[in-house]
């Protein structure tokens, strides 16, 4: 998890600097959607980063438990990143949605249209 994470990080840098979009085998792993949606999802490159990150710290306290419930600071820990994943996912949903919060959003495309404006 934390691997996919970091390979993404690697690609939304590679959105901020680059100012050109994904190569296309990238974007048609993204699955069967709409070009409004695959657009979306390229602009919420760096939430969805962050929100596999913090599955993988879920999962790193899990593990860190060997297999039981966590106690102490593995527990705060993976619920301080499951939290991080709920808000990296709901801010990802808007992205894609809205196109808002543009800060969050690469700068060549903070001018394109939410999937529900478009």
């Amino acid at each position: 998890m934390l691997g996919f994470a970091a390979m993404a990080m690697r690609r939304g840098l590679q959105l901020w600097h680059r100012d050109r979009r994904l190569p296309k085998n990238l974007v048609g792993v993204m699955g069967p959607y709409s070009r409004a949606v695959t657009d979306g999802l390229e602009r919420a490159m760096m939430p969805l980063t962050a929100a596999g990150a913090c599955l993988g710290a879920v999962f790193l306290a899990w593990f860190a438990a060997r297999g039981g419930h966590p106690t102490g600071v593995p527990r705060w820990l993976g619920a301080i990143a499951l939290g991080g994943m709920f808000v990296s996912v709901c801010t990802s949903f808007v992205i894609v949605w809205f196109n808002r919060p543009r800060w969050m959003v690469p700068p060549f495309m903070r001018s394109e249209l939410g999937m529900t404006t478009a």
